[in-house]
């Protein structure tokens, strides 16, 4: 088992899902677990193509693009282990003290 402790009340809310407090079993280390609700992504991404194609068909072209590039963006929201790549990559660059390249001052 990974977690020595879990929280089974959630901290909060994520877009698709809760954030729990746990400790890591290895570490000892307080972490957030962040858990998609069940069939977040098929529900989510279902209601947006049929959204996407009532506009289609009321001749909405402009708003159906935007629900079309929303429903493409949405889909990333699902993807835990990308945003643990970027959480870790954002994470690595201010511990080294990086700087956006603006001036400060």
């Amino acid at each position: 088992e990974v977690f020595s402790s879990f929280d089974r009340e959630p901290l909060g809310t994520a877009s698709v899902g809760q954030v729990h407090r746990a400790v890591l079993r290895d570490s000892g280390r307080v972490v957030a677990v962040k858990l998609q609700y069940p069939d977040a992504k098929r529900l989510i991404l279902s209601d947006l193509g049929n959204i996407h194609g009532v506009l289609t068909v009321l001749g909405k072209k402009a708003e159906a693009n935007v629900v079309k590039e929303y429903r493409s963006r949405m889909g990333q929201e699902f993807d835990y282990e990308e945003e643990g790549r970027t959480m870790n990559a954002v994470s690595s660059f201010f511990g080294r003290g990086g700087s956006s390249g603006g001036s400060s001052g």
